[in-house]
């Protein structure tokens, strides 16, 4: 269940000031989930459940124009809470680059998905799939292979709700990334999802302000990770 593609950030920076996405207090985490299973002797071991870690954003607000107030509530009515999922920018972590966004398919591939690519070089290093793609319209995408940029609408077609390339070669037959050719990409994206709670907390004090503490936004995992 999805609010269409509503985005958090922007909903509010509409009614806000110019910088409150700059200037609204902030504390995140990142979550690993681990299961510890511990037998006699104290030994132990570690099963790890996911392949990459759950974002938390924890928003803090002291004073909020009314207008913010207004439409802060009204996305929170519109979620239902918990219910719905939309969409947020991570200001810290919102675009991937030509360094972080390569992929090399073993074997043709006719759709691609793009990826991202977290501490790469690092005997650590993962990938998050991201399927909610910023449209052309706001931040066009650059798709490289071999360090040619490839057309849009004339090599590829890119799903901005899927973050899947479907290649082809416009009036030619089908077209496919070719095994170990090396894909690179430019793109900005965004997070999918949820108000963390069913309760909202209006805080108002006696001169009529108001404000939030703690007001938790938690990532849609997507399936397999």
């Amino acid at each position: 269940m999805a609010i269409g593609t509503l985005v958090l950030n922007d909903e509010l920076l509409a009614v806000g000031p110019s910088n409150f996405d700059e200037v609204l207090p902030l504390h995140k985490e990142r979550e690993w989930s681990t299961d510890v299973v511990t037998y006699d002797g104290r030994s132990e071991q570690r099963n790890q459940l996911l392949e990459q870690p759950q974002r938390f954003w924890y928003l803090n607000y002291g004073y909020l124009e009314d207008a913010v107030r207004t439409k802060l509530i009204e996305l929170w009515d519109r979620a239902r809470g918990q219910y719905y999922e939309f969409l947020y920018t991570d200001r810290d972590d919102y675009e991937c680059s030509f360094a972080d966004c390569t992929y090399t398919p073993s074997a043709y591939e006719i759709a691609t998905q793009l990826i991202k690519n977290y501490h790469l070089g690092e005997t650590e290093t993962w990938q998050e799939v991201k399927t909610r793609i910023v449209p052309g319209s706001v931040f066009a995408p650059i798709i490289k292979v071999d360090g040619v940029t490839m057309a849009e609408g004339v090599k590829f077609t890119l799903d901005d709700t899927t973050g899947i390339i479907d290649w082809y070669g416009g009036s030619d037959p089908l077209y496919s990334l070719g095994a170990g050719e090396v894909l690179t990409a430019n793109y900005q994206f965004y997070y999918r999802v949820r108000f963390g709670s069913d309760v909202y907390v209006d805080l108002r004090d006696k001169f009529e302000f108001s404000g939030y503490s703690d007001l938790l936004i938690q990532e849609v995992m997507p399936q397999n990770a």
